[in-house]
This record gives structure tokens, sequence and C-alpha cells, in this order.
């Protein structure tokens, strides 16, 4: 109760100081004025009904606005503002770094409008006039926490809020955030100037770091339900790393049955105080649709934001979504930039994915020995793609002269980590003798490989074998069982050896 009386009377100091200076100069219906009909400009509110526009004419381009009713509003200039408004709003309350906030209810300026109407347009024209004769500063605090909350002269300031108007001295102010250490400080208010801009720098709580890092521990040693205690602890006191974890927990249901909404919750909270994992996990969730709602779009900006920072992940992850057209407009050279800042950091699907840009000629002049390069250095990580398609450059001789024997080489390697790609040209190279001895039963064990995990070559050649029996006994009813599922996924040939196949097979 104490804090909420000192509240009062800070906010009662600062009206009487603040009670000039922003005056409404006029707010109309505009009849001739067709812009929120308009298809380039409707805006729709949460029922899905046409919106209002309000066009606010000011000079002061430190303003903005709040009410329940706003959908959307857009800057158009230092002087105007476009804001979309609900059908039925009666007021607007407009704010200022200069002026006391101001409710502009809008019959008392035309009593002819009660409400506003869907699919018009409104003008209101303000002004601003003289300068604020109070002596105070407008002091606006940058924090390194979103969350901060301050106490001025131990007086609790409304929470959101960081720019104050403040008497020019020294003051005391406290800041309190998640996962941060409180800060005490005294600051000075200049009396030379009208504005002024304090950074204050908060240290993170390492007490937390230790608690997560407790956690982790107990996670090597699979003690789960011990685990997520500590790593909830220091989650609710907002330790991002401990959020990421307890996300993780969720998702995989270790110590507590699998939720994938309470897995998004924690990612969520992890994702909006700047840890990478957080926002690679819940751009994850969004893109498979876990715990959420599927959304692409939203998928994608918390991979851009991951991806932004350095995380390699998202930055392959946002070139696939931009090589698709998933949540963004298809855009290979765009892609090919994020391929590339994986790529150059070493991350293996990157470096696969920018080898096959180069050979594909996709957002960049189409070059063999460029993908060469790139896939080599995914297939030496150990990357499966990279490795089949290494091979394949070998097979063909693209960018590299032809060698079979190599071929081979890169597509066991590939194969053998159970790739369905390196396994079927692997049952290919069998099958036709190429930089190995012709085995049939060999090339057979490698196409059921990569049919049985859907590949729809290794379908439809497994289907030939069958037919031929070459490495295994002849078998329509099984060819035809092959070809069919090949089929299925749209391979030519698979549905050209089926129909010809059906006319013999009895």
């Amino acid at each position: 109760m104490k804090q909420i009386i000192s509240l009062i009377v800070f906010l009662m100091a600062a009206c009487i100081g603040m009670s000039q200076g922003l005056v409404v100069e006029s707010f109309n219906l505009d009849p001739f004025d067709a812009t929120a009909t308009s298809r380039e400009n409707e805006v729709l509110d949460f029922n899905r009904i046409p919106c209002a526009l309000v066009k606010v004419m000011i000079i002061d381009n430190t303003v903005n606005f709040k009410s329940d009713y706003i959908v959307r509003y857009n800057p158009r200039g230092k002087n105007e503002y476009w804001i979309y408004m609900s059908e039925g709003a009666r007021s607007l309350i407009v704010r200022s770094d200069n002026f006391l906030p101001q409710e502009v209810v809008f019959a008392k300026y035309a009593p002819e409008i009660k409400e506003l109407k869907r699919g018009r347009t409104y003008v209101l024209t303000l002004s601003c006039k003289g300068e604020i004769g109070d002596g105070k500063v407008a002091v606006t605090f940058v924090c390194n926490s979103t969350t901060a909350e301050f106490v001025i002269d131990n007086y609790q300031t409304e929470r959101g809020t960081r720019t104050f108007r403040m008497e020019p001295g020294d003051h005391t102010v406290e800041v309190t955030a998640e996962g941060y250490q409180k800060l005490t400080t005294t600051i000075r208010v200049s009396p030379y100037m009208k504005r002024q801009e304090i950074s204050l720098d908060l240290t993170p709580d390492k007490s937390l770091d230790k608690i997560v890092a407790e956690g982790d521990n107990l996670l090597k040693q699979k003690k789960y339900t011990q685990a997520i205690v500590k790593y909830r602890q220091a989650a609710e006191q907002g330790n991002s790393t401990g959020q990421n974890n307890l996300g993780d927990m969720y998702y995989y249901g270790y110590g507590v049955e699998k939720d994938y909404a309470e897995a998004v919750k924690w990612y969520r909270r992890a994702a909006e105080r700047g840890n990478v994992y957080g926002q690679n996990n819940l751009g994850y969730m969004y893109y498979c649709g876990y715990g959420v709602e599927k959304d692409y779009a939203e998928a994608v900006k918390w991979y851009r934001r991951a991806a932004e920072q350095g995380h390699a992940g998202d930055q392959n992850n946002l070139g696939y979504m931009y090589y698709h057209g998933e949540g963004v407009e298809k855009d290979y050279a765009e892609a090919v930039k994020w391929y590339r800042r994986a790529a150059e950091q070493g991350h293996a699907d990157g470096q696969n994915n920018l080898g096959y840009m180069y050979q594909e000629g996709y957002g960049v002049e189409k070059d063999y020995a460029e993908a060469v390069k790139w896939y080599r250095r995914a297939a030496e990580q150990g990357n499966s793609g990279g490795q089949s398609n290494l091979g394949y450059m070998y097979d063909y001789g693209y960018g590299v002269e032809k060698d079979c024997a190599e071929a081979v080489k890169w597509f066991r390697q590939s194969a053998e980590q159970g790739n369905s790609y390196g396994q079927y040209n692997l049952g290919n190279m069998y099958r036709n003798g190429y930089g190995v001895e012709k085995d049939y039963a060999e090339a057979v064990k490698w196409y059921r490989r990569s049919a049985e995990q859907g590949n729809a070559g290794g379908q439809n050649n497994l289907g030939y074998m069958y037919e031929m029996g070459y490495g295994v006994e002849k078998d329509c009813k099984k060819a035809l069982y092959w070809y069919g599922k090949a089929a299925e996924q749209g391979h030519t040939n698979a549905k050209n050896n089926k129909a010809n196949l059906e006319k013999s097979c009895r």
C-alpha cells in the first residue's frame, strides 16, 4: 500500500508541472477521403471487421497512442500518423515524452460523432502550444533488460515506463529485473538539457548460472526429477538458460510427462530474453506445430533473431525457409546468403546446402568446382548428405575428374550412416559395376534399405530387380508393390514400369 501511495504522489506532482502544451485543435469526419475503404489500406480488426482510420496531424515526432481499440498505427511522416481503430471506439489517449497523456473524447470535439464507424476516415489535429515551464528534464533510461523496473528517490514508477520527467540534480535509482542483480546507483540530471539519456548496465545473477550448472550435472547422471528442480528454480528467477533447459525437459519428457505446450512456454520466455537456443527451439516448435499452431512466419521470426546473433543452425534454417518460400517469399539469393553464413562457421548442413546452390545455380552462378568445395567440407565432417553429393560429383565428373572408385567411397560412407540417397546411389554402383565389381545381390541390399526409408528412386530400382530377377528371385508381385510405392510419390519411370508390368503379371 505504501508503494501505491508513493506512486500517486509522484504522478500528481508530474501532472501539476505538465498541464500545458498539447492542444486538440479539431476532430472531424472526412467525408471526401476513401482511404479507409480502399483495398490497399483496408485493415481488419480481430473479428475480421474493417476498421476506421484516424489521421492524426501533430507537430511532435515523439507522440504515441494508447487505446483498447487500436489495431495498428503507422507513422506516415513527422507530422502525420495513421491509426486504425475498431468500430465503436469513443476516445483515444495521446501520449508524448513532452506532455501529460491526454484523452481525446471524440464527442467532446465533434458532438455528432459519438463513436467511430467502420471504413470511415477521421482527422484529428493536435498542436503543441509553447514549452513546458516546469523546469524538469525528460530522462530516458536505457537498460540491458526489457523487464527492468525502476524506483526513483523511493517512488515506485509505472511498470514498462522508461522515460520520466525529473528535477535537475542528483537522484537515487534502484533497478530490478529478472535474472539480474539489483542495481542501486546515483544519477545526475543536467539542468542544461530538455532531454537526457542515461545507460544502466545490469549484472547477470551468476548464482543462477551456478544453479543451472548443478541441473546440467544432474541431467548427465539421468537424475531428471532433481535436474528439473534446479532448472525451474533458475527459470522462475528469469535465467534464460534455465528457462530453455526446462523447456527441453518438457519437450523430451525427462522427469515429467511430455508436454509440448509447456515446452513452448519456457522456450518463449528464454527466447524473449534473447537466448539463442530458446529462439531456435521456439522457431522449431512453430515450424512443426508442436504445442502451438503451425506458423512458418513465426518460425522465421525466431530463426532470424537467433541467426542475427550468429547461431549457425538458425542461419541454415533461415536459408532453408527462403529456399522453400516457407514463411517468407521464396528468394534463392537470400537463401544463399544465410547458407553461406552458416557454412563459413563450419555448419555441415549449411555447407552441403550451399554446395547444392552452386551445383544448380540457384541464387548464384552455377559453379561445379565451388559446389565440390562445399560438399567436401560437409562430407569430411561426416555429413551424410554432403558425402552422397560429393560421390555424385565424382560419379559424373562435375567439378572434379570422373572417378567411380572415389564416388563409391563417398556413397558408402553416406549409405552406412543411413542416408537413403547414399544407399540408392551405392546400389546403382553395384548394379552397374561402376567403381566396384558388379554385384546384384549387393545392389538389392542397398536399394532395399533406401526403399524402406521411402526413397522413390530406391523403390523403383528395387522393383526393377524383382521384375528382372537380378540379385533376388523374380517376383512380379513384389516388383509391382515397389513400383507402386514409388509411383505414389510421382516417380515417372515407376508409373510406366508398373503400367507395363501389370499387363503381363498374373
